[in-house]
């Protein structure tokens, strides 16, 4: 397994959701993706979702409940078929207009067809859990 190329393909992910590239963010999700969102409770789009479907009413669901001002994937670490991301976002939870930072942890999955099967996403649950409350 190409260590090199995964963290590559990881960081083009990140790179065509910044720039609302969905046909390659998409394209790069395995047809069986599993997305496990770590969130609180209250928080919508929290939760297992498998399948690019069920991915792409995620997103929806996490683009129409905030309003995301900063989104910076910013370590990159990779073993085997694994690739590791740390990062920070800021964003404003719309349903309350509060504000949050926070630090979380990507785990990305790749297979032997350089397509990504899984990601793990690991969030300050206390941060976001503050913003949704009214």
């Amino acid at each position: 397994m190409n260590t090199t190329k995964n963290i590559q393909l990881v960081q083009n992910n990140y790179t065509a959701f910044g720039k609302g590239d969905m046909d390659t963010f998409f394209g790069n999700l395995s047809d069986n993706f599993v997305w496990e969102a770590l969130y609180p409770e209250m928080v919508p789009y929290g939760g297992m979702y498998q399948g690019k479907q069920q991915v792409g009413t995620m997103l929806q669901s996490m683009g129409s409940n905030l309003d995301i001002r900063m989104f910076s994937p910013e370590e990159f670490f990779v073993n085997q078929n694994k690739v590791v991301v740390i990062g920070q976002e800021t964003a404003t939870v719309k349903n309350t207009g509060k504000t949050y930072h926070q630090r979380w942890v990507h785990i990305w999955e790749v297979d032997e067809n350089n397509k990504l099967t899984r990601i793990t996403s690991y969030n300050d649950t206390d941060a976001i859990k503050e913003a949704f409350f009214k």
